[in-house]
């Protein structure tokens, strides 16, 4: 396995991700979602295999991992590479406002479906430079990894980018032990 993560076409469909390990490995995808990209991020660079179960959502949300922070405004500067970042939606491709926020849904379970999720990478360094697929990427300013309609697939993007089309609710780190 090459240590790059590889770019995919964004789908929204249940064979578009999660994966099972074996798929992971083989690494023939050429399609994916925000859940992929998580679950795909963390086995590249941290070899924890995360089922389907435990990535899909809201199983996912409320049972993988530790909560960082939960359902509160996001301090960026307390996250370590790697954490999740779950998001509600905010805005539309051309930029214009959606309402995704917990009052428009009947339930929690409902809102939680239709977060976003993107992995928090930091400020560029040499090792960041090796993960990622190749390309150009923002310097000096921190950076998260997701797949997404906006872009059409797998995108490296400023915080400030993201926060521009999603908010942020929740942050959870994923470890071994």
């Amino acid at each position: 396995m090459n240590q790059r993560l590889k770019d995919f076409k964004y789908i929204y469909d249940k064979g578009a991700g999660p994966l099972s390990e074996t798929e992971l490995q083989e690494e023939n995808f050429t399609i994916g979602n925000c859940r992929l990209a998580i679950q795909y991020f963390l086995y590249k660079t941290k070899g924890l295999f995360i089922p389907e179960e435990e990535v899909l959502l809201p199983k996912g949300y409320r049972d993988t991992g530790i909560f960082i922070v939960k359902e509160k405004p996001i301090d960026f500067t307390i996250l370590e590479r790697g954490d999740i970042v779950y998001a509600e939606n905010l805005r539309n491709k051309k930029g214009e406002l959606r309402e995704k926020s917990r009052d428009t849904f009947e339930t929690e379970d409902e809102w939680i479906l239709y977060f976003h999720t993107a992995i928090y990478l930091g400020v560029l360094d040499p090792e960041l430079k090796e993960i990622l697929p190749k390309g150009d990427y923002p310097e000096n300013v921190p950076l998260v990894w997701h797949s997404t309609f906006i872009e059409g697939g797998t995108s490296v993007w400023p915080v400030e980018k993201f926060e521009y089309f999603y908010k942020p609710v929740s942050i959870k780190r994923v470890s071994k032990d």
